[in-house]
């Protein structure tokens, strides 16, 4: 009993006050309710993907980067993950494939990805992103694909589908 009253204690001293929680959602500018992935630059702006492209957040104003800087491929893309690279780089894989975001300019452009059969004939849907401590940056697809980017250089690591 006495265990049961120290744990019901423990938890209630550390419940959270959710007064200050706000929601923020189509009626404040979210053109996309549904974020699939999100991260944070290092000015502060949050990076929200969602399932008709990219979306930036000032803490204020929801602005689609497509308004910013128009790219017909990334505008309607669903956003699967979101890596920052570095200071003025932002990372998209996407179901039409992985494109790379400069933060000072908005300017994007596709990457491509290449099969060591077809070239850079394909695009592939990115479901994943991770970037290792020192630097290297793994890129996982949905075809069983793992790429490896390492010194500006593209390795294949695993592969089902080849």
């Amino acid at each position: 009993m006495a265990l049961f009253a120290l744990f019901f204690i423990a938890n209630k001293a550390y419940a959270q006050n959710i007064n200050n929680l706000r929601f923020w959602g189509s009626n404040n500018g979210l053109f996309n309710k549904i974020p699939h992935a999100i991260t944070k630059d290092k000015n502060g702006y949050m990076w929200l993907g969602t399932q008709n492209g990219l979306t930036r957040f000032d803490g204020r104003t929801f602005i689609e980067l497509n308004e910013i800087y128009p790219n017909d491929e990334l505008a309607g893309a669903k956003i699967n993950y979101l890596l920052i690279i570095n200071d003025s780089t932002l990372w998209a894989g996407t179901n039409n494939g992985l494109f790379s975001i400069n933060l000072y300019t908005y300017y994007a452009y596709k990457i491509c990805l290449p099969n060591p059969n077809k070239g850079c004939t394909e695009t592939y849907r990115v479901e994943s992103l991770f970037k290792t401590k020192s630097g290297s940056i793994l890129i996982g697809s949905s075809v069983g694909i793992v790429w490896l980017l390492e010194n500006n250089k593209y390795y294949i690591m695993a592969s089902l589908n080849l």
